[in-house]
C-alpha cells in the first residue's frame, strides 16, 4: 500500500489531499515501523496504533484498510487500496474536486 500513498501524496497534497498512514502496533513491533518509515522516506505522516484503538474505533477488521474523507469530514470512501488502487484514486479525484 505505501507506494500508493507515496504517489497520491504526490501527485494531490498540493491539491489538499492528507494522507496519515496507521500501523497495527499489534502486528508490528515500534522499531519496525520507525524503520520501515525510515526507510522508505515516507512523506507524510504515520500513526502508531499501538494497543489497536484506532482500528477499534474504527470498526477495522483488516490492514490496509484505507478511508477518504472529504472536505465536509464524511468518509467519500473505504475500502483496500491495494485491491482497488484505481477506485480509490478516481474517489481521490472528485473529492479534490469538491
Amino acid at each position: 500500500m505505501t507506494p500508493h500513498l507515496v504517489k497520491w501524496h504526490e501527485r494531490y497534497s498540493s491539491h489538499g489531499l492528507t494522507i496519515i498512514e496507521v500501523e497495527d502496533g499489534s502486528v508490528d513491533p515500534f522499531p519496525a515501523v520507525q524503520a520501515h518509515v525510515a526507510g522508505r522516506r515516507l512523506p507524510f505522516p504515520v500513526l502508531y496504533d499501538q494497543n489497536g484503538g484506532v482500528g477499534e474505533t474504527y470498526g477495522i477488521q483488516a490492514y490496509p484498510t484505507a478511508y477518504l474523507i472529504g472536505r465536509d469530514g464524511k468518509v467519500v470512501w473505504e475500502g483496500n487500496p491495494v485491491a482497488n488502487p484505481g477506485g480509490m484514486e478516481k474517489a481521490i479525484q472528485q473529492a479534490l474536486k469538491k
